[in-house]
């Protein structure tokens, strides 16, 4: 049995939590923030009435800080939760996991009829080894449960929202003529190794969902 915990916690508009703790929770939360020296990994889902961001850290508490004071998504106070994975299932599998989890609540978003915005924001990256992979595909089911139970997302089932297809908004503006660029170039690569860099809102999840259409 994969070993995660999934913390919530409620947000007001300037990222400040409002929700108690238990006294469980206030030692994960404790553990999940503590500033070692070393890295505690934790994938997190902020969610709100119009939108949700998947993201990865090593340190939770640091990057809530950083994105309540750089990005403009949670400097327009749009999220009022946030749902944190961690423990010894999500360790050493921030890629795979963040990759795997940014695709299927995208569909799920979009299959269950959710307003959505024209952007997604997040940080993914490449080189994933396939063992990694496996595994992150292993755990993804039992995290998505979780998630459900706790109201991120829709859809209880992730086989059938697996096979869904991603869509394109009508009205939408995008892939601008550097998005295609990029999925063209990775695909005449596809045997390699690639990264996607970006600043939050510059449309790294799109050229992902792109990719995983193809």
């Amino acid at each position: 049995m994969a070993k995660f915990e999934i913390m919530v916690r409620d947000i007001d508009a300037k990222g400040g939590f409002t929700s108690p703790l238990s006294p469980k929770e206030n030692i994960m939360w404790k553990t999940i923030n503590a500033d070692d020296g070393r890295a505690h990994d934790a994938i997190y889902v902020y969610s709100g009435p119009r939108d949700f961001y998947v993201g990865q850290t090593v340190n939770f508490l640091k990057r809530h800080g950083q994105h309540y004071k750089d990005d403009q998504p949670f400097v327009e106070g749009r999220y009022d939760r946030v749902a944190i994975v961690f423990g010894q299932a999500v360790n050493g599998n921030l890629n795979a996991l963040e990759s795997l989890l940014i695709i299927d609540m995208e569909k799920d978003n979009q299959h269950n009829h959710k307003p959505t915005p024209r952007r997604r924001w997040n940080k993914t990256e490449g080189n994933k080894s396939q063992n990694k992979m496996q595994i992150a595909s292993d755990v993804e089911p039992l995290i998505w449960k979780g998630l459900h139970e706790k109201g991120f997302v829709s859809d209880p089932d992730l086989a059938a929202v697996k096979q869904q297809d991603l869509m394109v908004g009508p009205g939408d503006t995008y892939p601008t003529e550097y998005e295609r660029k990029i999925v063209e170039s990775v695909l005449a690569k596809a045997d390699e190794n690639h990264v996607v860099q970006g600043y939050a809102g510059t449309g790294k999840t799109f050229v992902i969902c792109m990719l995983a259409d193809r």
